[in-house]
């Protein structure tokens, strides 16, 4: 399904699914009712799984050479959590008013949050790399001591 094909759900209905679930959050957190921010938030999530599930693969999948399957859905859930969390600290600030202009800005959102994850992996990957280079370097110490020993 595109992601037109997403946004437009329940246009026949009259409804913009994002832009729905955006008021139920803001109007949720102005009156403090709790369950209706949790329903309203779950909903988001997941139409923004449906929406967003192929453009975090895609990017998440470009570091997991190996398979690392695990590593990509634990990262592809945190994308999406951070999303949420992101929307609950900011749907008073969002301005549109369809589900296209909604849909963009949760796109902004959230390829902000893959960057960070992308940034994550990069350092981590570099660390790695450092500390493999290392070790042949202690090896080849620990071997010399061993020769000069013997």
């Amino acid at each position: 399904m595109s992601e037109r094909e997403t946004t437009n759900v329940d246009a026949a209905n009259g409804e913009n699914p994002i832009c729905a679930a955006l008021t139920r959050i803001v109007e949720a957190k102005r009156t403090g009712d709790a369950d209706a921010l949790n329903g309203a938030l779950a909903e988001l999530g997941r139409v923004a799984e449906t929406l967003f599930r192929a453009r975090v693969a895609r990017t998440l999948g470009e570091f997991s050479d190996d398979g690392g399957y695990l590593t990509l859905v634990e990262d592809a859930s945190d994308a999406l959590s951070e999303l949420l969390w992101v929307v609950y600290r900011k749907a008073e600030t969002f301005r549109g008013t369809t589900d296209a202009e909604a849909a963009s800005w949760l796109r902004t959102i959230l390829d902000r949050r893959l960057l960070d994850k992308r940034r994550t992996f990069v350092r981590r990957a570099a660390k790695w790399r450092d500390a493999l280079r290392t070790i042949p370097k202690r090896l080849r110490g620990l071997l010399e001591t061993e020769t000069r020993d013997d």
